[in-house]
């Protein structure tokens, strides 16, 4: 097995929700010298990926589509070694969804197996392993266990993340929407999704036999605009704590008046030279304050905060603050406010209103 005890090689994870600008900020890394940049190890096409889609045509579009900055080769470039025929080698669809929260010391050794194979093939070739992945912001603890890993968090607001999924399920793309509803679905009894398994309106009996991808859409169709970002603002609010709580570097791509400090931790960190000048403020869309802060004030109270108090480390987040700009320090500041043991009033934030942000 390859060395990788070397610093020099030491992988490095990028964990973020999806449309958080987890994109360009691995592009970053892949330009990066020495680095071998895997995107999207848990996607579920990778189980069906072949060479010939590695070739750049059918990803032009897709870069277009998605606003993602400009790439000099495919998204899955970095998998070519690992595939035979069709597929990449062991990877497992059911790691897209299935055990999506991980803690450290928990067994998944089908998981560590693949993780492992990608870091010891970049190490190998005497290139730093970073994986990308939107799929890992629950698994953070879990991995740095496994790996010794460098671990980075990458924000965004949730209102503009929100009005992201939105605009592309106006546009007939419901996959973000969708893979929420998986993540709540495939975990629904685990107590920090288990308030959204109440709540949502998930697949359940024989209709599990049916297509998510044919399910879902309509069911997200019928959703009011304060259910769809009450959904978003749980799950960012999970991805925050766990990113404070766990990752070494928060990089708010909100904020690019912080990319400076940003690229000097990471050197600092990993001795990578990395370039964040391309990033451009992200604005959330004009919500009413009022409504917003409602509708957020609503999901917290059903959050459980008995369980977040026990899987957190609250006093390492709170020092992890001054990484994020200061709206959104205030922003985690609510939160802390309600990690305790404490009972909490219930309220259905699903059903807060039949009203429709703007």
């Amino acid at each position: 097995m390859p060395n990788t005890d070397d610093a020099a090689l030491r992988p490095i994870f990028l964990h973020g929700l999806w449309r958080s600008g987890s994109t360009f900020v691995w592009s970053r890394f892949r330009a990066a010298m020495g680095a071998y940049s895997y995107f999207e190890q848990l996607y579920p096409g990778l189980a069906r990926l072949t060479l010939a889609r590695l070739q750049p045509e059918p990803w032009r579009e897709a870069v277009a589509a998605n606003r993602h900055p400009r790439l000099e080769t495919p998204y899955f470039s970095e998998f070519a070694p690992f595939i035979s025929r069709r597929g990449v080698r062991g990877f497992q669809r059911r790691f897209a969804f299935d055990r999506f929260v991980l803690e450290a010391g928990d067994e998944h050794a089908p998981l560590k197996a693949y993780l492992q194979g990608l870091v010891d093939y970049a190490v190998q070739m005497q290139r730093r392993p970073v994986l990308g992945c939107n799929r890992t912001w629950l698994r953070t603890g879990w991995i740095r266990a496994e790996f010794n890993s460098h671990d980075v968090h990458i924000e965004r607001d949730p209102a503009a993340i929100w009005a992201s999924y939105r605009r592309h399920s106006e546009g007939g793309t419901y996959n973000y929407f969708t893979n929420l509803h998986l993540i709540v679905e495939r975990n629904a009894t685990h107590p920090l999704l288990a308030p959204l398994a109440e709540r949502l309106d998930l697949r359940t009996g024989l209709d599990r036999l049916r297509k998510a991808q044919k399910v879902y859409p309509p069911r997200v169709q019928a959703m009011t605009a304060e259910e769809s970002y009450g959904l978003v603002y749980y799950m960012w609010s999970l991805a925050l704590l766990s990113g404070l709580n766990h990752c070494d570097v928060i990089i708010d791509t909100g904020a690019p008046r912080l990319a400076r400090r940003v690229e000097r931790r990471v050197r600092e960190l990993c001795g990578m030279e990395l370039d964040f000048s391309g990033l451009r403020p992200l604005s959330p869309p004009d919500l009413t304050p009022l409504r917003r802060a409602e509708i957020e004030a609503s999901v917290r109270d059903v959050m459980p905060w008995a369980t977040l108090s026990e899987t957190f480390d609250l006093h390492r987040i709170q020092t992890r603050l001054p990484q994020l700009s200061a709206a959104k320090s205030d922003m985690a500041g609510l939160l802390l406010e309600r990690i305790s043991p404490r009972r909490t009033r219930e309220v259905d934030w699903l059903r807060v209103s039949d009203r429709r942000l703007a």
